[in-house]
C-alpha cells in the first residue's frame, strides 16, 4: 500500500510539473499572477479607492466577478502552450489593452449588471498581467535585480526554473478568495472581437486549446501543487522567505503596480481620467507604456538652494512661524481633450506621517495655480524617508528660483501674485489633530483642471501652501511623493508605497 501511494504521488507530481512546464511562459506563472492580482485588490483597492473612483471597491463582491478577474490574470499567456505566441504576446501590452477598453465602452457602458461586471473584471485581470510580468522579469544583469534573478542569486540556482517552482510554491502556500477549480471564466466572443480589432492573426482552435490548458494547469496545481512543490522545499530557502515582499518584483510590489493600472483604466471605463506616476523598470518592452507625467518638489525657506525633486516624501506644513515650506505639483493632462466635460477633479495625497512637535490644532493647506514654469529636479537625500533633497543643479526648482540658474521666483517660495501664482485658492485640505495617518486625503481642484484643459499651455500645476494662520501652529505633516517606493532601506519591504503616489482623478 505504501509503495502504491508513493508511486501515485510520484506520478502525480510528474504530471503536474509536466503540465506546468507545458503552459509556462518566460515570466511569472499563472498562479503567481493570480496572487499578484489578489494582492492588488486586497492591499490597495480598498474602501478609499471607492471614494476616489466610485464603484471600484465593490467590483469584486460576487464569486462570479472574482472568477472572471483571476481568469483574466492568466489570460494573456494563452498563446504559449499552443504555439500561437505572437497573438498571445500581443495580449500582454498596451495596444491590445486600448482596443479592449474601446470595445468594452461600446458594448458595456455603465451602469453595469453582473454579466457586464464580469467582463470588466476579466479585462482588469488581463491588464495586470503585462505590468506584473515587467516587474517580475525586469532586465537581467542590472541593479536592482529582478525577482527571478534575485531568487536565483540568493539560492545559487538557475533562473530558468524559478517561474515553475515558485508557481508551485504559490499553490502550496497561498489560497484564492474564491473556488476556481473547474469554474474559469473565458469570454471568448469578447477576446476574439478585440483580437480582430487589433488586426492580429490567431487560430481559434489554438485559442480554445490554450485557454483550456491554462484552466487545466490551475486545476492540477490546486489539487497537486503541494505534492509537486515538495521536492523543492529546500532548494530555494531564501527565495521562499522573500518572494512576497522583495521590493523590485515581489508579490506585493507587483500588486502595487497592478493597482495603479487598474485605477487608470477603471476611470477611463467610466469616461474619466486618472493620473499617477507609474513605475519604471529596467526592462522596457515596447508595449509597456507607463504614465510619467506627475512632477512634485518641496521648497524650504531654511534650505533656499536645495532641490527635493526625487525625494519620496513631501513636506506640506512647517513646525514654526519662521520655518516656511511649500510644495509644487503638476500633472500632464494632455490626454484630456480641450472642451472635455466633467463634473469634478480632485488631487489625492497619501498622508504618511507626523513629525516635529505634536499637532494641537487644524492644519490648513491651500492650493494655488502656479503661473510660471518650474523644474522638478533630481535632488534626493534618502530613497525611503528623505525630505531635504540636495544642492540644486541647473533647471531645478528651489525656494529661491523656479529653475536654478534660470528664472527666479519674483518672490522666494513662489509667493508673488500674480507673477508666480494666483492669489485665490483653488482648493483646501484641513488636517485635524485626530486624523489618522496612512490614508488618502483629497482637495477639490475642479476649477484649476477646467482652466488647464482649456489652456494647456498654462498648466504649471499647483502650489500647496499652508495658510498663514495655520502655519503658526505646531506639527509637520508628511505626504508621499511621486517618487515613493520602498518602505525601508533594506530591500524586503514590498515596494508598496508607489501605489500611494499623488493622483489626480477627473470624474463624470
Amino acid at each position: 500500500m505504501a509503495v502504491s501511494l508513493r508511486r501515485f504521488l510520484g506520478v502525480s507530481m510528474l504530471l503536474v510539473i509536466a503540465l506546468f512546464a507545458g503552459v509556462s511562459a518566460w515570466a511569472a506563472g499563472g498562479r503567481t499572477h493570480m496572487e499578484m492580482g489578489q494582492y492588488a485588490w486586497h492591499l490597495f483597492l480598498d474602501a478609499q479607492s471607492g471614494e476616489m473612483l466610485p464603484g471600484l471597491d465593490g467590483l469584486l463582491k460576487s464569486d462570479a466577478e472574482k472568477r472572471a478577474y483571476y481568469t483574466g490574470c492568466i489570460s494573456p499567456d494563452w498563446g504559449y502552450p499552443t504555439g500561437d505566441r505572437d497573438a498571445g504576446e500581443a495580449c500582454h501590452w498596451r495596444p491590445f489593452h486600448e482596443q479592449y477598453l474601446a470595445f468594452l465602452k461600446e458594448k458595456f457602458p455603465p451602469p453595469w449588471d453582473e454579466a457586464a461586471q464580469c467582463q470588466i473584471a476579466f479585462f482588469l485581470g488581463c491588464l495586470t498581467h503585462g505590468v506584473t510580468d515587467v516587474a517580475w522579469q525586469d532586465t537581467p544583469g542590472i541593479q536592482p535585480p529582478s525577482m527571478m534573478d534575485a531568487i536565483a542569486e540568493w539560492d545559487r540556482q538557475s533562473p530558468n526554473a524559478v517561474d515553475t517552482v515558485f508557481d508551485l510554491y504559490t499553490y502550496a502556500a497561498c489560497s484564492l478568495d474564491v473556488m476556481l477549480v473547474g469554474r474559469h471564466y473565458w469570454p471568448y466572443e469578447t477576446i476574439e472581437s478585440v483580437l480582430q480589432r487589433c488586426n492580429l492573426k490567431y487560430d481559434r482552435n489554438k485559442l480554445l486549446r490554450g485557454t483550456n490548458l491554462m484552466s487545466l494547469a490551475y486545476n492540477a496545481g490546486t489539487l497537486g501543487g503541494v505534492v509537486a512543490a515538495f521536492p523543492y522545499r529546500n532548494t530555494y530557502p531564501i527565495g521562499r522567505q522573500r518572494y512576497v515582499d522583495y521590493y523590485n518584483g515581489g508579490l506585493i510590489n507587483c500588486g502595487a503596480a497592478a493597482s495603479m493600472w487598474i485605477k487608470c483604466f477603471y476611470a477611463r471605463l467610466n469616461s474619466g481620467w486618472y493620473f499617477q506616476r507609474m513605475p519604471v523598470y529596467n526592462w522596457k518592452p515596447s508595449g509597456y507604456e507607463p504614465y510619467l507625467g506627475v512632477a512634485d518638489a518641496t521648497l524650504f525657506s531654511s534650505l533656499p538652494d536645495r532641490n527635493t525633486g526625487l525625494e519620496p516624501v513631501l513636506t506640506l506644513t512647517g513646525d514654526r512661524a519662521d520655518d516656511r515650506c511649500a510644495t509644487l505639483i503638476r500633472a500632464d493632462l494632455s490626454s484630456v481633450p480641450p472642451g472635455a466635460t466633467f463634473k469634478t477633479a480632485h488631487l489625492w495625497l497619501y498622508f504618511a506621517e507626523r513629525m516635529g512637535q505634536p499637532q494641537t490644532a487644524d492644519k490648513v493647506i491651500e492650493a494655488f495655480r502656479v503661473n510660471r514654469p518650474w523644474g522638478e529636479g533630481g535632488g534626493a537625500s534618502d530613497d525611503v524617508s528623505g525630505t531635504t533633497g540636495a544642492t540644486a543643479k541647473t533647471g531645478d526648482a528651489t525656494w529661491k528660483a523656479a529653475t536654478k540658474d534660470g528664472a527666479s521666483w519674483t518672490m522666494p517660495g513662489c509667493e508673488a501674485v500674480p507673477a508666480d501664482r494666483e492669489g485665490t485658492a483653488e482648493g483646501r485640505l484641513v488636517v485635524q489633530p485626530t486624523d489618522g495617518v496612512n490614508r488618502w486625503m483629497s482637495l477639490d481642484i475642479t476649477a484649476a483642471v477646467r482652466f488647464w484643459v482649456d489652456h494647456p499651455g498654462r498648466n504649471h500645476g499647483l502650489l500647496l501652501r499652508e495658510s498663514d494662520a495655520s502655519h503658526a501652529q505646531p506639527g509637520v505633516l508628511l505626504f508621499l511623493s511621486s517618487e515613493a517606493h520602498k518602505c525601508q532601506s533594506e530591500g524586503f519591504c514590498g515596494g508598496r508605497r508607489m501605489a500611494w503616489r499623488p493622483s489626480i482623478v477627473i470624474s463624470q
